[in-house]
């Protein structure tokens, strides 16, 4: 399937970012050269694709967390760049599995709620899967990664990815804006 590519200043305000912002993570790596088509010359438009978009989103939140823009580039990857297998996190029955779904990368978990955790200092971020009936302490309590909890940043993804892919399917809309 042919990508569909979004202005940069699109996807930025998409994102609810500056285009200075995000053209300084892109010059510093932080959006990946597939996620992108950069103008070959002064004055003409860069794209971006979706992924990048949403990596645009999901750094965006968490550096209005407070989260430098390196951690964030680290972090949105941990959602973008890497699944999840089944796992089990019963450790009296190992073989048991705790009924984790998989997730492929960029995708959300297929039921409840998917959530970004980025703890403090040099701690992995990583994602949780908050099950329906299930709270998000509960969930966070429960993970596998015991990482510290108490002054991380969480970002719940479902609300961040369906805010950008309606305010992309706006810009999809206008011929202006998206390149197929």
């Amino acid at each position: 399937m042919e990508k569909t590519w979004f202005k940069l200043s699109t996807a930025a305000t998409a994102a609810g970012l500056n285009v200075a912002t995000v053209r300084g993570w892109i010059g510093k790596g932080w959006v990946f050269p597939e996620e992108t088509r950069l103008a070959y010359k002064a004055g003409a438009t860069h794209y971006i694709d979706e992924d990048g978009a949403r990596r645009l989103a999901i750094m965006g939140r968490l550096q209005r967390l407070g989260i430098p823009g390196l951690r964030a580039f680290h972090a949105s990857a941990m959602f973008l760049d890497v699944g999840e297998m089944m796992v089990s996190d019963n450790r009296g029955e190992p073989e048991s599995p705790r009924g984790y779904p998989a997730r492929q990368p960029g995708d959300l978990f297929p039921e409840g709620q998917t959530f970004l955790v980025c703890p403090p200092g040099d701690e992995v971020s990583y994602v949780i899967n908050v099950r329906p009936g299930e709270d998000l302490g509960t969930a966070l309590i429960n993970s596998s990664n015991r990482a510290r909890i108490d002054t991380a940043a969480i970002v719940h993804l479902n609300a961040v990815i369906q805010e950008i892919d309606e305010r992309l399917e706006i810009a999809r809309q206008s011929p202006d804006d998206a390149d197929e």
